[in-house]
């Protein structure tokens, strides 16, 4: 479980065999972790792992962490659909874990709202609901390999315009 090589060498020798994503590929799984806090940076990060073998035999695990905010800088907070509305990435509990509103990330439990408990409860599918007095659209797809669900979500006017235009 001792990490023998990183992009620092601060983090040499840093004991990961407590952590699930070792734990799982050690025993020859290939993992997505949940995010958790990095013993390393102190970054929130999720880990992915694979056995490493060797004539058959599992002989380490390789094994990457995933910056929530690279995340989100790279595939959430430049993203539109229509004019307002805008992707997100919540946990299998409904834990917010990517969203243009950089304050929701890790602190806003979807589960706690319609739209969200009908993503966790269907896991694929669409969602229409009002959000703050305004009709919503949501699409979602769960992320089967984490329990993740990437949703879409937009204004029902926003994405009817177009076609009442005609």
């Amino acid at each position: 479980g001792k990490l023998i090589a990183g992009d620092t060498t601060k983090i040499h020798g840093l004991d990961l065999a407590t952590r699930d994503y070792f734990q799982a590929s050690i025993k020859g799984d290939d993992f997505i972790s949940q995010v958790v806090v990095s013993k390393g940076t102190g970054h929130n990060v999720f880990a992915v792992s694979v056995p490493v073998k060797h004539e058959g035999k599992i002989i380490g695990v390789l094994a990457g962490s995933i910056w929530l905010d690279k995340l989100v800088d790279l595939f959430i907070k430049d993203v539109k659909i229509a004019e307002t509305g805008y992707p997100y990435v919540a946990d299998s509990k409904g834990m917010m874990l990517a969203h243009p509103k950089k304050e929701f990330i890790m602190d806003l439990d979807v589960s706690q709202f319609d739209f969200g408990k009908a993503a966790l409860a269907m896991k694929v599918g669409h969602y229409y609901y009002e959000f703050e007095g305004v009709e919503k659209l949501q699409a979602f797809h769960e992320v089967k390999e984490c329990g993740w669900f990437v949703s879409l979500t937009a204004p029902v006017d926003e994405l009817l315009a177009g076609i009442r235009a005609m």
